[in-house]
């Protein structure tokens, strides 16, 4: 039961990620709850089938329609995860240049200043 907990908050991390950059191309209320709602709705019908699953009877067509459809949704926001983490870890990388280059900058400024004076 734990792995289900961890796999669901990794699966909700991972769409709140994507859900961000749904939020920069639109604002739009509407796409907003319809995002949610087939997310949120994929993977309770993973998690009922998963949970109704019969050993007896081996993999059903629902369980694997439900695997299909957890793959099919999250293959698209594992996508945009990898993009939208690069992004950020470069401007982080950039400001903290920016940063360290600025105060280089002021550092030099006021040595000339004082050797000018």
């Amino acid at each position: 039961m734990f792995r289900w907990i961890i796999f669901t908050i990794v699966i909700l991390c991972l769409d709140y990620y994507a859900f961000q950059s749904i939020k920069t191309v639109t604002n739009k209320k509407t796409v907003f709850v319809i995002y949610w709602l087939l997310s949120i709705t994929v993977l309770l019908n993973l998690f009922y089938n998963l949970f109704t699953f019969n050993d007896s009877r081996g993999l059903t067509q629902p369980l694997m329609l439900a695997f299909g459809l957890e793959i099919l949704s999250v293959t698209p926001k594992f996508i945009a995860f990898i993009v939208l983490f690069s992004e950020d870890v470069f401007r982080v990388v950039k400001s903290t240049l920016n940063f360290f280059l600025k105060i280089q900058n002021l550092i030099y400024f006021l040595i000339e200043g004082l050797l000018l004076v």
